[in-house]
């Protein structure tokens, strides 16, 4: 059975875009329609949403900033957040405002079908597991998140020189 799950879209991304969601049949609200204004910090966002919803209602934040996995790994982490993040990079004869627009028109079935707690990165081509790029690296590491698999780095035998992470260390969310 397909998931009923809320898309809730990010202050970040085209106000109608909600809008038009819900006009292909599909369960949409924006952080606007909730009375949050575009100054509501991610954190603040995503525990709102948790206690919003409250377990009553799944829901997906759709946002348009690639880097939130990143800057707030731990609040995802702590609101079961499900998260689905859209590239950032797109043609250059395509505006950002289309992209996010086509991107989330083609994936919202997949967004609303996201298992919770996971963060997925969408294009037009693709929909995979959230992955820190390269810019992302150093604002992991000074919050002291660890977005490999405990196993993989367990395997390997060490990660950059050091030692294993620990099981019980916080790991970025999306890295099942």
């Amino acid at each position: 059975m397909a998931r009923n799950r809320l898309l809730v879209v990010d202050a970040n991304l085209p106000k109608s875009l909600a809008g038009s969601i819900r006009k292909r049949g599909r369960d949409a609200v924006s952080v606007a329609d909730l009375g949050l204004s575009k100054d509501v910090k991610d954190p603040e966002l995503l525990r709102g949403l948790a206690a919003l919803y409250d377990g009553e209602r799944e829901w997906t934040l759709v946002t348009g900033d690639d880097a939130m996995p990143a800057e707030h790994g731990p609040v995802i982490i702590e609101t079961h957040a499900t998260v689905a993040t859209i590239f950032p990079e797109y043609p250059e004869d395509v505006t950002e405002h289309a992209w996010n627009v086509d991107v989330v028109h083609r994936w919202a079935h997949a967004m609303q079908e996201q298992n919770t707690g996971t963060v997925r990165r969408y294009n037009l081509a693709a929909s995979v597991p959230w992955r820190p790029r390269r810019r992302h690296i150093r604002t992991i590491a000074k919050k002291n998140l660890n977005p490999w698999r405990h196993e993989d780095a367990a395997a390997a035998g060490a990660i950059d020189g050091g030692a294993a992470p620990a099981a019980h260390e916080p790991r970025l969310p999306g890295f099942d």
